[in-house]
């Protein structure tokens, strides 16, 4: 009975790391080749949470972002565009007076630019040396490192 139960607890924990606000993780594997003149690697592999459609977008300049479009609205995203961030946070980021993200930034430097878009939902971008990850339309307010996890950057 107690090897049952110890078994138990460890799958409830395994679940519990596995979850943020009842969605579970699944790793995949994007393609970056090609998404914009400085660009240091070819493809990102990350986790992020099930239940999503996903779309892949490219902008005049040759930046590639993917969108994962949830059931609740909101949508998470990850961009090459380090300058700009996503037109899908524009409006958000002029309120605060941001157009622009200065490329004189520091290594590993993050900027987090986050705020509420009307009563209960959110908005944030993280703007990382390489990539930019954020999210909108969100009735959460997810943190940073909870949009996407174990970001791993191929053929740096």
């Amino acid at each position: 009975m107690k090897r049952g139960m110890f078994i138990l607890v460890i799958a409830m924990i395994g679940c519990a790391t596995a979850n943020y606000h009842g969605r579970l993780f699944h790793e995949i594997k994007l393609e970056f080749e090609g998404c914009g003149p400085e660009l240091s690697f070819s493809a990102i592999q990350l986790s992020l949470p099930k239940g999503h459609q996903k779309d892949k977008v490219v902008d005049e300049y040759g930046f590639c972002e993917y969108r994962f479009t949830y059931p609740d609205g909101s949508i998470h995203y990850i961009s090459s565009n380090i300058y700009y961030g996503s037109s899908l946070n524009y409006e958000n980021r002029y309120k605060l007076g941001i157009e622009t993200y200065s490329n004189n930034r520091k290594e590993n430097e993050e900027i987090i630019n986050k705020g509420e878009m009307m009563d209960g939902i959110f908005w944030m971008e993280c703007i990382q040396m390489r990539y930019v990850i954020g999210y909108v339309n969100s009735p959460n307010a997810i943190p940073s490192d909870a949009i996407f996890k174990d970001i791993k950057l191929i053929g740096e």
